[in-house]
Formats: C-alpha cells, sequence, structure tokens
C-alpha cells in the first residue's frame, strides 16, 4: 500500500495519463489500475519503472505538488490564498499559539483554513522524489495521520526534526522512513517525539 500511495502521489502531482504511463512501462491500463488501486502491493517490477519514468518527467518549476491521497481536502482552486508563518523550526506548542510565533516571513497558500497551519523550509535529500531540499513543506497541525503519509516531526531528546513518511506500529511505536533508498527507516516510540504533524502540500522551490 505504501509503494501505491507514492506512486498515485507522483501521478497526481504532475497530471501524467495512467494510459500514457502504461503504454510507457509496457502494461495495459487496466494491469495499472490493478496494480495502483486492488492489488495489496504495488509489484516491485512496475513500482521502480513507474517511479523512473515519473522522476524523470518532473518539472523543474512546479509550484505545488498535491501530497494527499483523500478524495475531499481544503485544497480548492477557487479558495483564496491565506497567509501562513514560514518557519526554521517545526512548532512543538499549542496550536492556537502558533500565531505568537515569532517569525519574519509569511508564504501564501490557497487552503480553507487560517489557524494551526505553518510552512517549514526543507533540508537534506531523504525524502527525493516528492520532497527535495528547499522546498516548503505546508503543515496542518490537525490533519489526521494516515499510513504513509508524509509528515513533519521533532524529537525531544535533541530537537532533530525531520520530514519522513509515517507507519503507526503497535504499542504507542512509530516508523519513520525515507523515499530515498540510502536511508533505513528509524522506529521511535511516541513518548520520544515532541510534534508530529502531516505534510499536507509540498511548494516546490522556484
Amino acid at each position: 500500500m505504501i509503494r501505491q500511495i507514492e506512486i498515485k502521489e507522483l501521478i497526481e502531482a504532475l497530471g501524467i495519463k495512467k494510459t500514457f504511463i502504461a503504454k510507457k512501462i509496457g502494461i495495459t491500463r487496466q494491469v495499472l489500475s490493478y496494480q495502483l488501486n486492488t492489488a495489496k502491493d504495488l509489484d516491485y517490477e512496475y513500482y521502480f519503472k513507474i517511479k523512473e519514468l515519473l522522476q524523470g518527467m518532473q518539472p523543474e518549476k512546479t509550484i505545488i505538488q498535491k501530497l494527499t491521497v483523500e478524495s475531499k481536502s481544503p485544497f480548492n482552486n477557487t479558495i483564496q490564498s491565506n497567509s501562513y508563518p514560514l518557519l526554521d523550526y517545526i512548532y512543538a506548542g499549542e496550536p492556537d499559539m502558533l500565531t505568537y510565533e515569532p517569525t519574519n516571513e509569511y508564504i501564501s497558500v490557497p487552503y480553507s483554513k487560517k489557524e494551526n497551519c505553518f510552512g517549514i523550509r526543507v533540508i537534506g535529500d531523504s525524502m527525493n522524489g516528492i520532497v527535495a531540499q528547499g522546498d516548503t513543506a505546508f503543515v496542518d497541525m490537525t490533519a489526521d495521520l494516515f499510513d504513509g503519509c508524509i509528515a513533519a516531526v521533532r524529537l525531544k531528546r535533541n530537537g532533530e526534526q525531520m520530514i519522513k513518511r509515517y507507519h503507526k506500529l503497535k504499542d504507542a511505536r512509530i516508523l519513520l522512513s525515507s523515499d530515498n533508498a540510502s536511508y533505513k527507516p528509524i522506529e521511535y516510540h511516541l513518548k520520544e517525539i515532541e510534534a508530529i504533524y502531516r505534510v499536507i502540500k509540498i511548494i516546490k522551490e522556484v
């Protein structure tokens, strides 16, 4: 399921038709639809072929990349843009106190919610393919986390922060994984996490 979510995100962000993808990797559209929507998880052979194809087609100036697989979203082209704080550190306080967080920079995003949201600059390459260094992760502090979603995380022990894929485990534990295979998944107990919020959009650096 995780591989399917990742590929669907790329397809949606780039606006590419499934018929085109199927033809490029040598399968029918029906087989592709089954792999993305019905199969327990996307076959590794198809996964790597599709990912290589899509990554090679990412436009240099994609402004906003949608990172949700939910059918209903607060994002809409007709929604007026709101201004949100752009922070250097993942905010770890109470949501209603976010407006008092000191910042000199703001980002404008078409999102229906005006509160409990902020942007955070991405540093590092662990999420290459979806998130690149220099991009801005747009975070909604009250959005529900789901397995495989991208999350902004801040640890208690040293304030380390990261953008990773979130996976819920048993016994109040979570697994944080990267899209870059060079980085191994890391398991944490929720007691080790100071803040974890869902990333709703990635605003690409232009």
